[in-house]
């Protein structure tokens, strides 16, 4: 018996068929300011995958009194939508 390639970024992202696509659960919105102009890029993304990357996103989505758990929306200062 062989099995099927799996995709993963196909099917986190939805990019094979709309019913198979898993919603991402967070945004990440960038507030930049271009030449005196506010911009606000987003990002989306999946709360578990990036806690399993990053120490940082562990502790703010999952560990005990840090951080906002239910928050569907993080606002990131300071910083481009390139970087």
């Amino acid at each position: 018996m062989s099995s099927l390639p799996f995709d993963w970024i196909k099917q986190i992202t939805g990019m094979r068929e709309e019913s198979s696509c898993i919603p991402p659960d967070v945004t990440f919105q960038i507030v930049e300011e271009i030449e005196g102009k506010w911009s606000v890029h987003e990002a989306k993304a999946h709360n578990m995958i990036i806690a399993m990357v990053s120490p940082t996103f562990k502790t703010m989505f999952y560990a005990t009194n840090v951080g906002v758990k239910t928050s569907n929306v993080i606002k990131i200062e300071k910083t481009t939508a390139p970087a």
